[in-house]
């Protein structure tokens, strides 16, 4: 199964909701040993981070698809460039302080997410490379998940 992007993904992304449906789905989650010695309050802030920072990429990119793609910045280091100006032009120091500790990686990761869009108004679904392994992950945890569950049953009965 395929998805398409969703243009607005990470900024309509909501943590409280995750967490919520990790409570339904797995009641116990938060009284592992890890979890209880603060590993909640720390997988939520990487995660307010994580969303933070695509959030951030996100907009960048729309605002850049915005643009005649003649005007596009074409390079990650005038992508950061051409968004650092635009935000300081808008005075959104708090934005531009945000981009400024990883430069180019901010108009890498602006490119790439724009290069989606793009890709997605044409019917063409692309991965980025964060996507790709989260998925492969989650393939993993569950398989292994799975193979405890079936080991489990089998000892039980």
């Amino acid at each position: 199964m395929s998805l398409t992007h969703h243009p607005r993904f990470w900024r309509d992304f909501n943590v409280a909701v995750l967490a919520d449906a990790m409570s339904r789905h797995m009641p116990n989650w938060r009284t592992t040993a890890e979890m209880r010695k603060g590993g909640a309050d720390r997988l939520f802030q990487e995660l307010d981070r994580i969303v933070a920072i695509n959030s951030f990429d996100e907009a960048n990119a729309e605002i850049l698809l915005a643009l005649a793609v003649g005007k596009r910045p074409e390079t990650p280091s005038s992508a950061f460039a051409w968004i650092a100006a635009e935000l300081a032009r808008k005075g959104l120091a708090a934005r531009l302080e945000f981009a400024r500790p990883d430069d180019e990686r901010c108009g890498e990761k602006a490119l790439d997410v724009l290069y989606c869009l793009e890709q997605a108004k044409q019917g063409v679904v692309v991965e980025r490379t964060g996507t790709i392994v989260a998925k492969a992950y989650r393939d993993a945890v569950m398989k292994r998940d799975a193979q405890r569950t079936t080991f489990r049953a089998k000892q039980c009965s």
